[in-house]
C-alpha cells in the first residue's frame, strides 16, 4: 500500500465496518422486545490489528482482506424475557457510530479535495 492510498484505504474500510455495524445496531432495535433476541454488534478490533499489521509488520494485504462480522455479544447480559438488548445503549452506540462514519467521510473528502487542489496546480 502506498503512503498516496493508505489513507483512502484505511477510512474505506472503516466505512465498511461503521456500515456493518450501523446495520447490526438498528437490528438490535428493531428486536429490542423480541423475546430472546441475543444483541449482535462488529468489532473492530480485526480492523486496528489489520492496520497495525500493514504499518509496522508489512504484512501487505492485510487490510484487504479484513471484513466486519456482526456476532453475538457475548457481555450483553439478557433480561427475564432472554433478550440482552438495552435500548439506550443501542443508541448510544448509534450516536456513537454515526459519527466515526462521518468522520471517515470527511477524511476522503478532504483528501480528494487536496488532490483536485494539486492536479489544478493550486496546492
Amino acid at each position: 500500500m502506498s503512503d498516496l492510498t493508505r489513507g483512502f484505504d484505511v477510512a474505506a474500510k472503516l466505512l465498511d465496518f461503521t456500515s456493518a455495524r450501523a446495520r447490526a445496531l438498528a437490528t438490535n432495535i428493531a428486536h429490542a422486545s423480541q423475546p430472546g433476541w441475543r444483541r449482535v454488534d462488529v468489532e473492530f478490533g480485526a480492523l486496528l490489528e489489520a492496520v497495525r499489521l500493514e504499518r509496522d509488520g508489512g504484512r501487505k494485504g492485510a487490510l484487504a482482506r479484513v471484513e466486519p462480522e456482526a456476532r453475538i455479544d457475548e457481555s450483553a447480559l439478557p433480561g427475564s424475557n432472554g433478550n440482552s438488548v438495552d435500548f439506550e445503549r443501542e443508541q448510544v452506540q448509534s450516536d456513537k457510530n454515526a459519527l466515526l462514519h462521518q468522520l471517515a467521510t470527511e477524511f476522503i473528502n478532504s483528501k480528494l479535495n487536496g488532490l483536485r487542489s494539486a492536479i489544478r496546480g493550486q496546492a
